[in-house]
C-alpha cells in the first residue's frame, strides 16, 4: 500500500490532491441538471448543495436522502474546478496525530472542510448533534467506522457499530442526526478527505460533540456491541 503524506496535498495543490477524486455513484439530477454521470465546476456543486439542502428543509430535518443526494453529487465535481479554491482557514497541531484541517468553503448553511491525513492519523469517535455530514474520500485509504448509541447510561455507554468501511477514493461515508451519527476515522497509511456539513461544524456545534473511548471487544454473544466511556481527547 503506498503511503501518502499530507505534504504531497501541500505541494501540489488542491486541484491535485483531488486529481483522483473520480465519481462512483449515481446522482440527482434535481441538484444541477444534466446527465448523471456529467461533471460539474466548483460553483456548480455548491449550488446543488443549495438546492438539496432548501429541497429538504431549511435547516434540514434528519434526513437520509439529503445526504445520500449530495454525496452522490460530490462524485461529479470536476478536479481541475477545485485548483482554483483558496483555503479558507488551515488548523494542524503537530503534536498530535490528527490530520490538518483546510476551510475551503463556509457559510450558515454548510461549510466543506479538506481534511489531510499524514500516515497513522485519526479522528477519535465522536458524534455530531443535529448535523448531516458527507464524507468523500479523495486520496488513500480511509477507515471509517460508524455507530449509533445502544444505552447511554453514566457509567455504562453502549454503543452498536453499524458499518465499518475502507474507502477509497470517490467513496463516501454519510451521517444524519439520527442516523451513524458517531464515528471514527483513520488513514493507516495517509490520505485525504473532503468533509461537507449541514449546518456547518464550527465551534458551537464542536463543543456540545460528545468523545468517546470504545472497547476494543465486543459484548459478549453480540459482535455489534462495544462499551464505551465519554471522554474528550488530549
Amino acid at each position: 500500500m503506498t503511503r501518502v503524506s499530507r505534504r504531497v496535498f501541500i505541494r501540489g495543490g488542491l486541484g491535485s490532491a483531488l486529481g483522483i477524486w473520480t465519481g462512483v455513484a449515481q446522482v440527482a439530477l434535481a441538484a444541477c441538471g444534466g446527465r448523471k454521470d456529467a461533471p460539474v465546476d466548483w460553483p456548480a456543486f455548491i449550488a446543488g448543495v443549495h438546492k438539496l439542502a432548501a429541497k429538504h428543509a431549511s435547516p434540514p430535518r434528519s434526513s437520509r436522502p439529503l445526504v445520500e443526494e449530495i454525496a452522490a453529487l460530490s462524485s461529479r465535481v470536476e478536479p481541475d474546478a477545485v485548483r482554483a479554491v483558496p483555503v479558507q482557514r488551515r488548523s494542524h497541531d503537530a503534536d498530535i496525530p490528527w490530520p490538518a484541517f483546510n476551510w475551503i468553503h463556509h457559510e450558515p448553511r454548510f461549510e466543506i472542510v479538506l481534511l489531510e491525513f499524514d500516515p497513522g492519523d485519526a479522528i477519535p469517535a465522536h458524534n455530531h448533534p443535529g448535523l448531516h455530514g458527507v464524507l468523500t474520500c479523495g486520496a488513500g485509504e480511509i477507515e471509517v467506522e460508524s455507530f449509533q448509541l445502544e444505552r447511554d447510561v453514566p457509567g455504562a455507554i453502549v454503543l452498536k457499530r453499524v458499518s465499518r468501511d475502507v474507502l477509497v477514493p470517490g467513496q463516501t461515508s454519510a451521517l444524519t442526526p439520527d442516523w451513524r451519527n458517531i464515528h471514527r476515522v483513520r488513514a493507516p497509511d495517509g490520505g485525504q478527505v473532503i468533509d461537507l456539513f449541514l449546518p456547518p461544524y464550527d465551534d458551537p456545534s464542536v463543543g456540545t460533540s460528545r468523545w468517546f473511548s470504545i472497547s476494543n471487544q465486543p459484548e459478549p454473544d453480540r459482535p455489534d456491541l462495544f462499551r464505551a466511556q465519554e471522554q474528550r481527547p488530549a
